[in-house]
C-alpha cells in the first residue's frame, strides 16, 4: 500500500497538465480564429 502511494499524487498532477495543455492548446486555436476574423474584418474596412 505504502510504495503506491507516491506514485498517485504524480499521476494526478500529470492528469492536471494534460487537462491544462488540452485547455490551452483550445485556446490558442480559439484566438487564432479570432485573430484571423478580425483580420477579415480589417481588410474589409480598408478596401471599403
Amino acid at each position: 500500500m505504502s510504495k503506491q502511494e507516491p506514485e498517485q499524487p504524480v499521476q494526478k498532477v500529470e492528469d492536471a497538465l494534460n487537462i491544462c495543455t488540452g485547455k490551452l492548446t483550445q485556446a490558442r486555436k480559439l484566438l487564432e480564429e479570432e485573430n484571423s476574423a478580425i483580420r477579415q474584418d480589417v481588410d474589409l474596412v480598408d478596401t471599403d
